[in-house]
């Protein structure tokens, strides 16, 4: 459907949209984008109405103001899912996620709360929390050159100068398939060491 063109005043002012009757077509279109949480702006260019024809019409149909059903505020989603605001809009933005402002009514217009409340698809959420949850498991299982020596009871130079020998980097964290290559890479430079000594000593 068409969007209606609203006229632009050339000295700055809000643009001014024809006044017309609202149509049965444009009350659904109207409650659908208020259910998805769509912002003011975005509603008014689709329905090419004012900002005070909107909020008069959304009060007229007793629609609810708030975060709509199957949407999460981002304070909310930060304590349930235990992630920090700043990464959680930082992962948010990563993926592509919408993050919407909540609106509410003053007199009669359609305005972004004061308080900057913002909330996103709680699908979207679950899916970003889910993600971050499985490369924090993944994190824990891996671990660093200095520690794994420490705990397979070879001295850390060793452990250094056998991944310097295979091109991995010094200061990264390896899960323990990586970690074990190295591991079986050193026992068998010792075994071959070894081997060598015992030629030498039967040549002497």
């Amino acid at each position: 459907m068409l969007e209606r063109s609203a006229k632009v005043s050339p000295h700055g002012a809000s643009p001014s949209y024809p006044r017309e009757a609202w149509s049965a077509a444009d009350i659904i279109r109207l409650r659908e984008m208020w259910a998805e949480g769509l912002s003011t702006r975005t509603l008014t260019k689709r329905l090419g109405r004012s900002e005070r024809a909107i909020g008069h019409k959304v009060a007229e149909l007793g629609l609810k103001y708030g975060v709509p059903q199957g949407h999460i505020t981002l304070h909310q989603a930060s304590l349930d899912y235990g992630i920090d605001r700043q990464k959680l809009l930082k992962l948010l933005a990563e993926n592509g996620v919408a993050v919407r402002l909540l609106r509410r009514p003053l007199n009669g217009s359609l305005v972004q709360s004061s308080r900057r409340v913002r909330f996103v698809d709680i699908g979207d959420m679950e899916e970003i929390a889910d993600a971050e949850a499985l490369r924090d498991r993944e994190d824990l299982c891996k671990m660093s050159l200095h520690r794994y020596a420490l705990s397979v009871g070879i001295a850390p130079i060793r452990i250094y100068r056998m991944a310097h020998m295979m091109g991995l980097p010094m200061r990264t964290k390896f899960n323990n398939d990586v970690l074990a290559w190295i591991f079986a890479a050193c026992m068998i430079v010792d075994y071959a060491k070894e081997i060598s000594a015992e030629r030498r000593g039967k040549r002497a």
